[in-house]
């Protein structure tokens, strides 16, 4: 065996179990079918850790100073944060409902609502976003 073989075989993924006999590919893989639930590991605490953290940040600190120095009120910073808050929580339930009640990932949804290869659009939007 000469050093490139040797090499893609210490480089190669193993076999996904739970696809079956089915060979990991571009368009199945281990994160594209629907959770069992030995990996449904999130409870209340993570789901109040992931709200927190998208809300307890500068950002969030900076919306009420930034409301403020618009003319604002206190109370009127606080009424718009809480509305806008209410209506991204709102939006984050609805965007994740197909993940927690069938169990499938962004991919899968994606991939559902644009097709196979026009799901790269939403992906890189994702990307960016995140950037």
């Amino acid at each position: 065996m000469d050093r490139r073989q040797r090499l893609l075989k210490r480089i190669e993924v193993a076999p996904d179990h739970n696809l079956g006999d089915a060979p990991p590919t571009r368009y199945l893989n281990y994160d594209l079918v629907p959770l069992p639930p030995s990996r449904r590991t999130w409870d209340a605490w993570a789901f109040f850790g992931f709200f927190a953290t998208l809300n307890i940040n500068t950002v969030g600190w900076q919306t009420g100073s930034s409301l403020l120095s618009l003319g604002l009120s206190v109370w009127e910073s606080f009424i718009v944060i809480i509305i806008a808050k209410i209506l991204i929580g709102l939006v984050a339930v609805f965007a994740g409902y197909s993940g927690g009640e069938w169990h499938i990932g962004f991919t899968v949804a994606s991939r559902s609502v644009f097709g196979i290869r026009a799901m790269y659009l939403p992906l890189i939007q994702r990307v960016f976003l995140c950037l």
